[in-house]
């Protein structure tokens, strides 16, 4: 079903036209009463590549209630098809770069979509209803959820100088690349925060855990005075301090990952300008994200993309907060030909928009990106690791405690007993 307006007794409906112009491909949503009329209005944009009717994301009335919700209904339309993953994406360009050795595309394209089941298949058959023409361009024509824009374009890059075949597989090793280092440090953080929580309701179970043995009379063989009655009392002590302790540690804990993600969820950009001088949280929050934006622009530009299309593809990829917004600014900057577009970057620091200053040919554009990445992504690691050796800390502190507890509670009744037969 397509989204329809009724104006008197002409019904308009809307397509979606992707049209190519002189450095890059752009989707319309037009209103005419046919596909012919669409087109003929869109080519004063520039050439028509493909024209599509605009399906209604979500069919029902409930489902364009929720649509209409702010900081809602941008979500909503993600549950109506499933889009391509990371690791769908990377196995269709795999797959179809093998083909492409022996088939044509359309051939490797039917084929795939016999053994494959959905999103891939729906891909597939999507790109084979498409004219023939560049790759580049019928991906474009794609939901970009299931090719970014970015990917796009180290496609369309490598296909002036390379097979189409060479031309997916170094799509695929650069995603790949990409979903590496999105997956570094990942496992070894969950692990450190893993340890922490445990410890900490470790201590919390073990204070709320004296109060029951008491009610057994678990402890009524110790003497009122003596070295078990001692050691029960400094056990109960320093239970008592690590509880505290580990109640306002998760509390500040929860405070933080709640104030992060409904930060950054509302009020991006003031959330990541707090991050920025927020030493640690910086490097473990911020800075992986620059790293990415930094390593994605150096890539495109040295695969000879123009810097302004690159930033512009990279700013398209990125998530709301403070590096999009200084994406956005420095692109204006370069529209309006101002020559220090580097100061556009307020995430960066004064030494590396001066470094950005320092390069001159595209080439040494595309070098300091890719040196900047390098340092981005050492300091979140330095950052990564900093906050799991605290973590691992606390939890190996909290961690004997509770050893040395559950050793008292097995052998101070026994202790006890024993010094009230010596005292007999």
């Amino acid at each position: 079903m397509s989204a329809e307006k009724a104006y008197g007794k002409i019904i308009l409906k809307e397509y979606i036209v992707t049209i190519r112009q002189s450095n890059k491909v752009i989707k319309k949503t037009v209103s005419a009463i046919s596909p012919d009329a669409a087109r003929a209005g869109s080519e004063v944009y520039g050439r028509v590549i493909n024209i599509k009717t605009a399906p209604i994301k979500i069919g029902s009335i409930f489902g364009r209630v929720l649509q209409s919700i702010p900081f809602v209904g941008k979500h909503v339309a993600a549950f109506a098809t499933k889009r391509l993953s990371a690791n769908d994406r990377f196995q269709f360009f795999q797959t179809l770069s093998n083909f492409l050795k022996g088939y044509t595309v359309d051939e490797s394209l039917r084929m795939m979509s016999e053994n494959f089941s959905n999103p891939i298949k729906r891909v597939c058959n999507e790109i084979r209803s498409l004219p023939s023409g560049d790759f580049a361009d019928q991906l474009t024509s794609i939901n970009e959820k299931d090719f970014p824009s970015i990917i796009v374009e180290v496609i369309r890059a490598n296909s002036k100088v390379t097979s189409l075949s060479e031309t997916l597989m170094e799509a695929v090793r650069f995603e790949r690349k990409l979903i590496e280092i999105k997956k570094q440090d990942r496992m070894g953080m969950y692990m450190a925060i893993g340890y922490f929580l445990g410890a900490c309701f470790s201590m919390i179970g073990l204070w709320y855990s004296y109060p029951l043995l008491d009610g057994m009379k678990y402890f009524d063989i110790i003497p009122k005075e003596g070295d078990a009655r001692d050691s029960l009392n400094f056990l109960l002590w320093i239970s008592e301090i690590c509880y505290i302790a580990s109640k306002y540690l998760l509390y500040a804990w929860g405070a933080v990952a709640f104030w992060l993600w409904m930060g950054r969820w509302f009020l991006p950009i003031v959330t990541d300008r707090i991050i920025l001088y927020i030493p640690v949280l910086r490097e473990v929050m911020l800075l992986r994200e620059n790293f990415l934006a930094c390593y994605q622009v150096g890539v495109l530009v040295e695969k000879g993309i123009e810097l302004k299309s690159a930033i512009e593809q990279v700013e398209k990829s990125l998530v709301d907060g403070a590096l999009k917004t200084d994406f956005k600014r420095v692109l204006d900057l370069m529209v309006k030909g101002t020559p220090d577009w580097q100061k556009g970057f307020y995430s960066f620091s004064d030494l590396d928009r001066a470094l950005l200053m320092s390069a001159g040919s595209s080439k040494e554009v595309a070098q300091v990106f890719q040196a900047q990445a390098d340092q981005f992504l050492l300091n979140h690691r330095a950052g990564i690791k900093w906050l799991s050796i605290w973590h691992i800390v606390i939890s190996a502190i909290f961690g004997l405690i509770l050893i040395y507890a559950l050793t008292i509670i097995m052998f101070l009744p026994a202790a006890g007993g024993l010094q009230m037969v010596d005292d007999f």
